[in-house]
């Protein structure tokens, strides 16, 4: 599954466990990178790579994608299934046994139902092998209840899911989670689940419900972990690692202070879809400034989305032209992106500000090295800081930095991740109301219900538009139901791809 951007897997290789702190759960994620989920690499780089087309030599940016993922273990038989773990989306949704575009013998049982078209897909060049990172088989799980209403989801390359919601058991390492609520996919042409951990508002059941049914939230599993007493709050803690590490952490329920050099500050989630909704969907903050080695590259703020599943980062025009002429970088139209020496930003830094929170970000974050066709690095590198009316700081910032999002206060903190050796030795603090040794950022005069100037609707995303009848009965799983913040739900393909992204 590719999102034009950058997506995000966990390996399957690496245990999840909790650790020994009450109220806290950590997963470990191996980190890999390649062009496609099929194509990863464990400890891969972003690289462009030379190319032959035509006859024309050109350039094209290969291992662009990110990806963190996760084995499941679901329902009554333990049956293991991956799925990309996903910040930025809201829904858990699995692969099903009887997809009818895996390979015949692909996935745990034949499909015998399908039709004759769909067969056909399956059979031809279309079908996906669906042995890589399993399949659920509803039928084989004494536990598995349906809700009889259904899931469905289109992305940007035209891949689809399409399926039903129920709940069951899910093991995600030695965590256990009892009737989570979940989607199985009985038609899709992807090649994995995803596992949304982001926002209640951006759930498909309410963010994207279609015309005529009632939009409304449900307990994902971040909420249900909270409301099953296994985390005190609705809080995780992003740490990505550096560019050539080959691991990172997710930390549910707290914070770990070995993790960040400095303080972290607070600041808070803006609502740049106030107008239609109560409450922020999406993790994005307000970005005062951009500076490269003390000078200033941006005039006025803006909002900036968090985004873990972009490799790349993309400000306004201004900041990367104005970057560009600090780094004295030129631009190349065979690689269709600017370039300069890779040694030349040894020891230089970019400075991002966000209402008093500061992050200092290498210069290498925002370059890729270029790799000739023959394997072969180059001396040249490109600068992956693209133009973009839609200011998204993906991968290439937030490796820089430790990222604690706050989901019931609708609060984001951060500080400058730590790479040194004191980063082994964890230092695990469970978070019941306020982040222990937090500071509150300068006040923007932007709540975290209020639209902030040249917000706008999101871009660069890689879903371009998502639909769900009405989701499941929560009172069933014993997730609960909250309530309808009483708003307009935007329907359709005008917002959906503003509301579903991929962190």
């Amino acid at each position: 599954m590719k999102f034009n951007s950058v997506l995000l897997s966990v390996a399957l290789t690496l245990p999840t466990y909790a650790v020994a702190t009450p109220g806290v759960f950590k997963v470990d994620f191996n980190v890999h990178r390649g062009s496609s989920i099929d194509s990863a690499e464990l400890g891969a780089s972003a690289q462009l790579s030379k190319r032959e087309a035509d006859g024309v030599v050109t350039m094209q940016i290969v291992n662009e994608n990110t990806f963190y993922m996760a084995n499941l273990s679901v329902g009554s038989n333990s049956q293991n299934v991956g799925v990309l773990v996903d910040t930025g989306s809201s829904d858990l949704w699995i692969m099903g046994s009887d997809n009818s575009f895996c390979a015949r013998g692909t996935a745990k049982r034949d499909l015998k139902q399908a039709n004759p078209a769909d067969r056909q897909k399956r059979d031809t060049g279309n079908a996906i092998d669906c042995s890589t990172y399993g399949t659920f088989d509803k039928s084989a799980s004494t536990s598995f209840q349906s809700n009889n209403t259904k899931f469905a989801i289109q992305y940007a390359d035209n891949t689809f899911a399409t399926g039903g919601w129920g709940y069951d058991k899910v093991v995600i390492g030695s965590l256990t989670v009892d009737n989570l609520s979940f989607a199985v996919a009985d038609l899709s042409n992807s090649t994995m689940g995803v596992l949304g951990i982001g926002l209640a508002g951006l759930e498909t059941t309410y963010s994207s419900a279609t015309t005529g049914s009632k939009p409304y939230m449900y307990e994902n599993l971040p909420m249900k972990m909270k409301s099953d007493g296994l985390i005190e709050k609705n809080i995780y803690s992003l740490y990505l690692n550096q560019g050539i590490a080959t691991y990172g952490s997710v930390l549910f329920g707290g914070v770990d202070h070995s993790k960040y050099v400095g303080n972290l500050v607070t600041v808070p989630i803006v609502n740049s879809l106030a107008k239609y909704y109560a409450n922020p969907l999406k993790t994005e903050i307000t970005l005062d400034s951009v500076s490269y080695e003390g000078n200033n590259l941006m005039s006025t703020s803006t909002i900036a989305l968090l985004d873990s599943g972009s490799t790349l980062s993309y400000l306004p025009s201004s900041v990367v032209s104005a970057a560009v002429s600090a780094l004295g970088l030129s631009y190349n139209s065979r690689v269709q992106a600017y370039t300069g020496s890779c040694s030349s930003f040894n020891n230089k830094s970019f400075t991002f500000t966000f209402s008093g929170a500061t992050i200092t970000v290498p210069a290498s974050n925002f370059l890729m090295s270029l790799v000739l066709s023959n394997g072969q690095s180059s001396n040249t590198c490109a600068f992956g800081m693209i133009e973009s009316s839609q200011t998204v700081l993906g991968d290439s910032f937030l490796r820089a930095a430790y990222v604690v999002y706050d989901l019931d206060d609708y609060e984001i903190s951060l500080a400058n991740a730590n790479f040194g050796e004191s980063a082994n030795s964890e230092n695990v603090v469970a978070v019941v109301s306020t982040i222990p040794d937090a500071s509150s950022g300068a006040s923007t005069g932007t709540s975290n219900t209020a639209a902030a100037t040249g917000a706008g609707s999101a871009s660069t995303t890689r879903r371009s538009s998502s639909s769900s009848t009405k989701a499941p009965s929560l009172s069933k799983s014993g997730a609960g139901h909250i309530a309808n913040p009483g708003v307009l739900a935007i329907m359709g393909s005008v917002f959906g791809s503003a509301l579903l992204l991929i962190l």
